[in-house]
């Protein structure tokens, strides 16, 4: 399977972005979908990589999501190890403003990264783009087995933005 290759540093200008991946399975249909690299943490320049389908922003959230990539924006969060609890309550309280919520997928925070849980209505919030009610519907798997297996938080959700490096 080739998927096409995007580094968000070829693509600054159009930043921030919505991405959703998946931790496991095949994309059913490869040309929807991104093999995309992308540099957060600020000074600590920490890679990216996923695998993902790019979503574009709803016009009335696209500036709320610009103000909430241009906070975090120098301020190296995540750099040395994941997020510190000051940080997560802040990026929380950020979220909610928008309707959205980090309870499961905080730990993945850092400046340029700016996970949300991945729900419904959070992806509602944020794009007008119709996917089908299950994310799997998205993916191809081996066996039963193999789509059962990691079915529990298998799709995330993201915001990428500029690292100030």
């Amino acid at each position: 399977m080739s998927l096409k290759k995007i580094d968000t540093w070829d693509i600054d200008g159009d930043l921030p972005i919505l991405v959703i991946t998946s931790r496991n399975g095949e994309p059913l249909e490869p040309n929807k979908w991104t093999s995309l690299t992308h540099q957060g943490g600020g000074h600590a320049c920490t890679s990216f990589k996923r695998d993902c389908i790019i979503l574009p922003i709803r016009e009335e959230m696209y500036k709320k999501i610009q103000q909430l990539a241009s906070k975090w924006l120098g301020t190296d969060v995540g750099a040395f190890g994941g997020p510190c609890l000051d940080d997560v309550n802040d990026y929380s309280k950020d979220l909610a403003l928008l309707g959205l919520s980090c309870n499961v997928t905080y730990k993945e925070m850092m400046e340029a990264v700016y996970p949300f849980d991945l729900t419904r209505g959070s992806l509602q919030i944020l794009t007008a783009t119709e996917l089908p009610e299950d994310l799997d519907d998205l993916l191809t798997f081996n066996s039963d087995f193999d789509k059962l297996f990691g079915s529990f938080f298998r799709w995330e959700a993201f915001i990428l933005g500029e690292n100030c490096d």
